[in-house]
């Protein structure tokens, strides 16, 4: 159950990672954000108040998992905001090595052991990230501002998808899955008449894109739910390798919906990251 719960995660988000891009074209992605939140949070309410049963739970534990929920909706803020300087084609592979900084939660705060894989990895990732970069650049930082997004959405959410077990063991699948939605939607509702307030929410833009906010909330819905209940049966660290399916799905829709192109030096550089991450799992 537990592996079926993972790939079918990993599938959803492999998709709604491409779906991101069509909402964005006529619209600002915080308010994207905003409407797919609206749905999931729905969704989740309905789904905890029918399904999450009695928890024995503390305030404290409700805290830590609004921090947790919090930090990872900075991954999701970085990486839809990396859409409007990169392809999706790139921004998903470099998002996905996430697990490299899972591991160094687990070295850190659980106090697990180092795999020796880590230091054949971390020089292969460097070297993709550089490969990835469609032209050559003499600046001190060369990355671009895309990769710096992508890079940020990966630290984020490889630091509290390996914390999601804290909050799932303590308060159940589903009402973490409602607060980590919740917050989403406060914290981007924040952004937006803050950071981003000159930017007008427009009825008509809101009701062509409907079905995106549909359809991004329902999959994101399904994601989040399965990956949460997969930790339930199986370690982190196999969720995770099972993860690497995401970007695959995520590259392979990138190319036949928005015919998006990379060059040689590109596609080698987004193997090296996706076998990089395969391999940091594997070997966990």
């Amino acid at each position: 159950m537990g592996y079926f719960l993972a790939l079918l995660s990993s599938v959803c988000f492999g998709i709604t990672n491409c779906i991101w891009i069509f909402p964005q074209k006529n619209q600002h992605f915080i308010h994207v954000i905003i409407f797919r939140s609206v749905v999931t949070v729905s969704l989740f309410t309905i789904a905890a108040f029918l399904f999450a049963g009695d928890n024995d739970f503390q305030f404290t534990d409700v805290a830590i998992a609004v921090l947790i929920s919090l930090l990872s909706c900075l991954g999701l803020f970085f990486y839809t905001r990396s859409l409007k300087f990169t392809t999706v084609a790139i921004a998903v592979p470099v998002s996905a090595i996430s697990s490299f900084f899972g591991v160094l939660v687990g070295l850190f705060i659980f106090n697990e052991k180092l795999p020796g894989t880590f230091f054949i990895v971390a020089p292969a990732v460097i070297a993709g990230l550089f490969l990835i970069e469609i032209k050559p650049s003499h600046k001190l930082f060369p990355l671009s501002k895309g990769i710096v997004y992508n890079l940020l959405a990966a630290i984020f959410w490889g630091i509290t998808f390996a914390l999601f077990k804290i909050p799932i063991e303590k308060l159940g699948a589903w009402r973490f899955s409602f607060v980590l939605e919740t917050t989403v939607l406060s914290f981007t509702l924040l952004i937006a008449f803050t950071t981003f307030k000159n930017e007008k929410f427009k009825k008509q833009i809101i009701y062509q894109n409907l079905k995106w906010y549909l359809l991004l909330g329902f999959l994101t819905f399904i994601a989040v739910a399965t990956y949460n209940f997969s930790l339930e049966f199986i370690d982190v660290s196999l969720a995770a390798l099972l993860g690497n399916l995401t970007p695959v799905v995520s590259i392979i829709l990138s190319i036949c919906l928005f015919r998006q192109k990379i060059n040689r030096q590109q596609f080698i550089g987004i193997v090296i990251l996706i076998l990089a991450t395969f391999v940091l799992n594997i070997f966990l």
